[in-house]
């Protein structure tokens, strides 16, 4: 997916775990990702992220991919 972080464009590389609704026995869980690779022009960047700079990728992703598939 392309995404636009800090004004640059790059492509993710991820995996995406929907929500799980919550039950009786069970809490339930929110939409997740995993992200695997982060390009830029073909260069994985994805080492050059803070931890919290990648929490921010990853929120970007979830909006992205639930307003394009579950909208």
């Amino acid at each position: 997916m392309e995404i636009e972080y800090l004004g640059i464009k790059m492509d993710v590389v991820f995996s995406f775990d929907r929500q799980e609704s919550q039950t009786q026995d069970y809490a339930g869980s929110a939409d997740s990702v995993e992200i695997n690779e982060i390009k830029i022009k073909d260069l994985d960047v994805y080492d050059l992220f803070s931890s919290n700079q990648l929490t921010e990728i990853e929120d970007i992703i979830i909006k992205q991919f639930k307003y394009a598939h579950y909208e």
